[in-house]
């Protein structure tokens, strides 16, 4: 009997707590996040006793409609603007970081420091450590034997570039945080063996 009335108040304080439940007689139901004006401070009981002075829990709903292209996280009601689509300067800018980024990566007669001093700033912090340990006497490339080519052009801010080299071709994800900050790798694929 006494597990039958815990397991009813644990699943009573449950609804409550996740809202399931609907609110008593005389109360008011949140605003949802689809009305579009402000919603004026509401009055209400002072949390010492008096009456009609502003209540601190009334919060003001505006949620704009969303414009071509945006989304608004249901969540937290964030608008996300995508990323404008690729163009010509987007491209030449992304083939420029990613041949910069192999030309930086091949230098195997380089110490370690001045190697990674210069290679490190190319790559997103994600990765840069990936490459904190690597010898850079042991990089096979030497070279760059053509052009950087873009193997997918996903937006003015993401690309995937193949760069080849003495060594085999170099597969980069390069991405940037918007068309005004710098291509940075974000994935480094090394070739695959022949074979």
């Amino acid at each position: 009997m006494r597990r039958l009335v815990m397991s009813v108040v644990v699943l009573g304080l449950g609804l409550v707590l996740t809202g399931c439940v609907s609110p008593g007689p005389g109360a008011e139901e949140a605003p949802s996040l689809s009305e579009t004006e402000t919603t004026p401070s509401a009055t209400g009981p002072d949390p010492v006793g008096g009456e009609g002075t502003p209540s601190s829990s009334a919060v003001p709903v505006s949620v704009p409609a969303p414009t071509s292209g945006e989304w608004i996280d249901p969540h937290t009601g964030q608008t996300y603007v995508p990323p404008p689509p690729s163009d010509e300067k987007s491209r030449a800018e992304v083939i420029a970081a990613a041949e910069k980024v192999i030309t930086a990566f091949a230098r195997p007669d380089l110490d370690f420091d001045t190697w990674f001093a210069e290679f490190e700033p190319l790559l997103h912090q994600d990765i840069a450590m990936d490459f904190a340990h690597v010898d850079p006497a042991n990089v096979p490339a030497r070279r760059l034997t053509g052009p950087a080519v873009i193997t997918t052009d996903f937006d003015a801010n993401l690309a995937m570039v193949d760069v080849p080299t003495n060594a085999g071709t170099y597969r980069l994800t390069m991405s940037r945080t918007d068309t005004s900050s710098p291509w940075l790798v974000v994935f480094f694929y090394h070739p695959q063996a022949d074979g």
